[in-house]
C-alpha cells in the first residue's frame, strides 16, 4: 500500500515537473522565434508519453519486476535530487566550502573572484606539476577563463603554457574554449585561445560549433569572429531552427540584438 501511494505521489511530481517545463519553455520560444509544436512534442508529448508509459506498465502488469521498472521510472527525477543534494552535504562536511569534485587546482582557480590572492596558489600548483587538464567539478582552462575579469589572463596563460588543451571536451561534451564565448568574457580572451590551439572547427556533442553559443549569449563580436576563424554554423537548436533563420528572425526584429544579428549574417555570406 505504502509503495502505490509513493508511486502515484511520484507521478504527482512529474506531471507538475512537466508542466512548468512545459510553459517555461512555451514562454522562451515566443522570443527565440521557437516553433510551438516543436516545443510541445519535446517537452509536453514525449516526457508525458514516458510517464504514460510507465503508468500503464505499473497497472496493467503482474510482473513484481516490471512494477519495480515503472516505480523506478517515475521516482528517477526525486532520486536524482536527493542523491545530488547527499553529494553537495558530504562534499560540505569533507571539505568545508568545496565542492563536490574539485581538486586543489580548481578550487584554487574558482576561489579567484573572491580572493586573488589564490593567484599564488595557481603558480605554486602549476610548478609542483598539477595536471593542467584534470577536471575537477570544471576543466580548469573553463575556469580561468571565467575568472579572467577579476584577475586578468595570467592564470589563463599560465595553463596554457603547462599544457592545457583548449579543445578538451567539459563533462557535457563541449570544447572547454567555448567558455570564452560568454557576454561577460572579454573578446581577448577568445583571440588568445584561438592564437594557442583552440580550434575553431570544434564541435561540441550536440553537432553545433561555437558561434551557437555566442549568438545564444548575444555575444555578436565573439559569433562574428568564429564565422571569420571558419566556425562551422550548420546545424540546429534543440527546437529545429537553423541558426541562419535564427539570425534572420533577430535582424526582423530589430534593436541592438538586431544590430548584432545582422553582423554575423555578413560574415557567413561571405563565406558562400
Amino acid at each position: 500500500m505504502l509503495l502505490k501511494l509513493l508511486f502515484w505521489l511520484f507521478v504527482a511530481l512529474d506531471a507538475a515537473a512537466i508542466g512548468l517545463v512545459f510553459v517555461l519553455g512555451l514562454a522562451a520560444a515566443g522570443s527565440s522565434r521557437t516553433q510551438p509544436l516543436a516545443v510541445t512534442l519535446m517537452l509536453l508529448v514525449v516526457p508525458g508519453a514516458m510517464l504514460a508509459a510507465a503508468i500503464w506498465l505499473h497497472q496493467r502488469t503482474a510482473s513484481p519486476w516490471l512494477r519495480l521498472l515503472a516505480f523506478a521510472l517515475v521516482s528517477a527525477p526525486a532520486a536524482a535530487l536527493v542523491i545530488g543534494r547527499l553529494a553537495a552535504e558530504f562534499s560540505a562536511s569533507s571539505n568545508p566550502g568545496g565542492i563536490w569534485g574539485e581538486t586543489e587546482l580548481t578550487r584554487a582557480l574558482r576561489e579567484l573572484e573572491k580572493d586573488p590572492g589564490q593567484l599564488a596558489t595557481v603558480r605554486t600548483l602549476l610548478a609542483g606539476g598539477a595536471d593542467p587538464n584534470e577536471p575537477g567539478e570544471q576543466l580548469p582552462l573553463v575556469l580561468a577563463i571565467y575568472a579572467v575579469r577579476h584577475v586578468g589572463q595570467e592564470p589563463l596563460r599560465l595553463l596554457l603554457d603547462r599544457g592545457a588543451d583548449p579543445n578538451r571536451q567539459d563533462q557535457f561534451g563541449r570544447p572547454c574554449w567555448f567558455a570564452a564565448t560568454g557576454i561577460t568574457v572579454d573578446l581577448a580572451v577568445l583571440q588568445l585561445l584561438l592564437d594557442r590551439g583552440a580550434d575553431p572547427q570544434a564541435r561540441s556533442r550536440d553537432g553545433h560549433g561555437g558561434a551557437w553559443g555566442a549568438v545564444a549569449c548575444d555575444n555578436w563580436a565573439a559569433a562574428r569572429l568564429l564565422v571569420q576563424r571558419g566556425c562551422p554554423v550548420d546545424g540546429r537548436s534543440p527546437m529545429g531552427t537553423p541558426l541562419q533563420e535564427k539570425l534572420e528572425g533577430y535582424v526582423r526584429q530589430g534593436g541592438p540584438r538586431g544590430t548584432g544579428a545582422a553582423t554575423v549574417l555578413a560574415e557567413i555570406q561571405k563565406r558562400k
